[in-house]
């Protein structure tokens, strides 16, 4: 519960609230605190509010009254333990960002790429298989098309089909 700084005038109406009867409970709590302290928690306000004759409002009891902040808590003690303990793992993270910075960016790119699909015995066979067929389409396809064109002549066949050969 917050607490009020002490005004003159709130002194004043704890003192008067003090000399009227009042239940045992509530006498407690304005004898623990008394007419002369320094601030009020704010059930005695509102206790003081209730109990006066004049019956004021809560506004102008506290007129001229601010909230009391509490002290700062004191400082924690740090653990030694903890210290040493914080500073390998800060050691532990500046080794591994380093390490990351320094690492081969390239050979994760060559993984990444696949190196062109020729991986494998499996992939360099088949690579090295379709370049063969697509070739020998290229010549046959020349082939066929000078002969078309010129009838069969075997050399000139030939030329046009090694044309097609290397343009292919």
């Amino acid at each position: 519960m917050p607490t009020m700084v002490a005004t003159q005038m709130l002194r004043e109406a704890v003192a008067e609230v003090m000399r009227t009867d009042l239940e045992k409970d509530e006498m407690r709590l304005l004898k623990m605190h008394g007419a002369k302290a320094e601030t009020y928690p704010l059930e005695v306000v509102e206790l003081v509010c209730k109990r006066l004759a004049s019956k004021p409002h809560l506004y102008e009891i506290l007129r001229g009254s601010t909230i009391a902040c509490p002290p700062p808590p004191p400082p924690k003690k740090k653990n030694a333990e903890n210290e040493k303990r914080l500073a390998q793992i800060k050691r532990e993270l500046e080794e591994r960002e380093y390490a990351n910075m320094v690492k081969d960016v390239r050979r994760s790119e060559i993984a990444a790429e696949g190196v062109g699909g020729m991986q494998t015995y499996k992939s360099q066979l088949g690579e090295g298989m379709s370049i063969i067929f697509s070739k020998a389409t290229a010549f046959a396809i020349g082939y066929y098309a000078s002969r078309t064109v010129h009838g069969v002549d075997t050399v000139h066949n030939a030329i046009c089909g090694l044309l097609g050969l290397i343009i292919g």
